[in-house]
Parts: C-alpha cells; structure tokens; sequence
C-alpha cells in the first residue's frame, strides 16, 4: 500500500540487501503483540475470524460484480461451479459473521472498526495523493 502511495513512505522501503520492508513487517509485528497482550485468546479468534470472514466475503462479492459488470474481460482462471460455489462460500461466511455478532458483539464491533479505520486511511492518503498530483500537474 505504500507503494501505491495509501499509506506513510517509510513503510514502502525495502531492505536493499535483504529485499523486505522491513518497517512494514515490525509495524504488523508491532500490532500483533498488542493484540496478543490485550486480548484473550478466545476474543482474539473471534476478532480475527470476523474481519478475515468479512473481508473474504466481500472480495468474493467483488468478484462476482465484475464478472457481472465485464463479462468480457479476459480471466487467466475460472472458479469451479460458479456461481454455486462463491454463493456457498459466501453463505459459510454469512454464518460465521452473524455467529461472530451474536455471540460476541462488542469484539465484532471492533472488527468493525478496525476495517473501518483502514477505509479511512485509505480514503486519505488516495484523496492526498489526488491532491499532490494536481499541484504536480500545474507546475512546469
């Protein structure tokens, strides 16, 4: 995402000898220890289950909208059974995101806002970088 310009420059630069981003992988190590300290184990799995639930259901709905949209558009792989199957991964995890809300909703509301913060984010370095790209396009 840094290299795309969502997110702070310094965690886009990679380790010239080692070939890693280095300050993008202690920033996540840096997330996960916190949520390892603050959160009991049972939480934490239902806290990752939800966003990672969510997350992967809407990347599948993605999918299907653009199938839907540009049919098309050429694709290097075709799902087996389609549509039947990305409609039963989408159920599976319609069921572990309703399991998530109701047996645990205020862990499900931090799910919720942890997405959400990310949106954020991205939402503003996009409208910065749209910013910086005008004033680079008015200059000579």
């Amino acid at each position: 995402m840094a290299r795309d310009g969502v997110f702070f420059e310094l965690f886009g630069k990679v380790n010239a000898l080692r070939r890693t981003p280095v300050f993008a992988i202690l920033l996540q190590a840096v997330i996960a220890i916190i949520m390892v300290i603050t959160a009991s184990f049972n939480k934490l799995l239902l806290y990752i289950g939800f966003t990672l639930s969510l997350c992967a259901m809407l990347t599948v709905v993605g999918m299907m909208l653009l199938r839907i949209k540009k049919p098309n558009l050429k694709r290097s792989y075709k799902t087996f059974g389609y549509p039947v199957t990305p409609l039963l991964f989408i159920s599976g995890n319609l069921w572990i995101i309703y399991f998530c809300i109701k047996s645990r909703p205020i862990t499900s509301l931090f799910g919720l806002g942890t997405i959400g913060l990310g949106v954020l984010f991205y939402t503003y370095f996009k409208k910065k970088n749209r910013i910086a790209r005008k004033d680079d396009a008015g200059r000579f």
